[in-house]
Protein backbone atom coordinates (compact mmCIF):
# COMPACT_ATOMS: atom_id res chain seq x y z
CA UNK A 1 0.00 0.00 0.00
CA UNK A 2 1.14 3.51 -0.75
CA UNK A 3 1.78 5.65 2.33
CA UNK A 4 -0.91 8.39 2.28
CA UNK A 5 1.29 10.82 4.24
CA UNK A 6 4.03 10.51 1.62
CA UNK A 7 1.52 11.21 -1.15
CA UNK A 8 0.17 14.25 0.68
CA UNK A 9 3.71 15.57 1.10
CA UNK A 10 4.39 15.04 -2.62
CA UNK A 11 1.35 17.18 -3.47
CA UNK A 12 3.43 20.14 -2.27
CA UNK A 13 5.04 21.35 -5.47
CA UNK A 14 6.01 24.94 -4.71
CA UNK A 15 3.77 26.21 -7.49
CA UNK A 16 0.63 27.67 -5.97
CA UNK A 17 -1.74 26.51 -8.72
CA UNK A 18 -0.47 22.94 -8.52
CA UNK A 19 -0.49 22.94 -4.72
CA UNK A 20 -4.14 24.03 -4.64
CA UNK A 21 -5.36 21.54 -7.24
CA UNK A 22 -3.37 18.56 -6.00
CA UNK A 23 -4.13 19.13 -2.31
CA UNK A 24 -7.83 19.61 -3.03
CA UNK A 25 -7.88 16.31 -4.92
CA UNK A 26 -5.93 14.55 -2.18
CA UNK A 27 -8.17 15.89 0.59
CA UNK A 28 -11.44 15.12 -1.17
CA UNK A 29 -10.73 11.94 -3.16
CA UNK A 30 -7.43 10.18 -2.56
CA UNK A 31 -8.46 7.89 0.29
CA UNK A 32 -11.53 6.73 -1.64
CA UNK A 33 -9.53 5.69 -4.72
CA UNK A 34 -8.81 2.10 -5.63
CA UNK A 35 -5.21 0.89 -5.27
CA UNK A 36 -4.77 1.17 -9.05
CA UNK A 37 -6.07 4.75 -9.04
CA UNK A 38 -3.79 5.62 -6.12
CA UNK A 39 -0.83 4.22 -8.05
CA UNK A 40 -1.84 6.30 -11.07
CA UNK A 41 -1.97 9.44 -8.89
CA UNK A 42 1.49 8.59 -7.52
CA UNK A 43 2.76 8.24 -11.10
CA UNK A 44 1.23 11.63 -11.91
CA UNK A 45 3.15 13.13 -8.98
CA UNK A 46 6.36 11.71 -10.46
CA UNK A 47 5.97 14.01 -13.48
CA UNK A 48 7.78 17.32 -13.73
CA UNK A 49 5.93 20.50 -12.76
CA UNK A 50 5.89 22.04 -16.28
CA UNK A 51 4.07 18.98 -17.62
CA UNK A 52 1.51 19.08 -14.80
CA UNK A 53 0.96 22.81 -15.23
CA UNK A 54 0.35 22.42 -18.96
CA UNK A 55 -2.17 19.66 -18.35
CA UNK A 56 -3.95 21.30 -15.43
CA UNK A 57 -4.35 24.69 -17.09
CA UNK A 58 -5.43 22.93 -20.28
CA UNK A 59 -2.55 24.12 -22.47
CA UNK A 60 -1.92 20.53 -23.53
CA UNK A 61 -3.88 17.30 -23.51
CA UNK A 62 -2.69 14.86 -20.86
CA UNK A 63 -1.24 11.52 -21.86
CA UNK A 64 -3.92 8.87 -22.30
CA UNK A 65 -3.03 7.06 -19.06
CA UNK A 66 -3.67 10.26 -17.05
CA UNK A 67 -6.60 11.72 -18.98
CA UNK A 68 -9.36 10.55 -16.59
CA UNK A 69 -7.35 11.46 -13.51
CA UNK A 70 -6.60 14.98 -14.77
CA UNK A 71 -10.28 15.41 -15.64
CA UNK A 72 -11.24 14.37 -12.10
CA UNK A 73 -8.68 16.72 -10.53
CA UNK A 74 -10.04 19.61 -12.57
CA UNK A 75 -13.66 18.75 -11.72
CA UNK A 76 -13.20 19.62 -8.03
Amino acid sequence: MINPNMIKWRCRRGVQELDILLHRFYDQKYLTLSIEEQQNFKALLDLQDPILINWLVKRQQPDAEFKDLVKEILSL
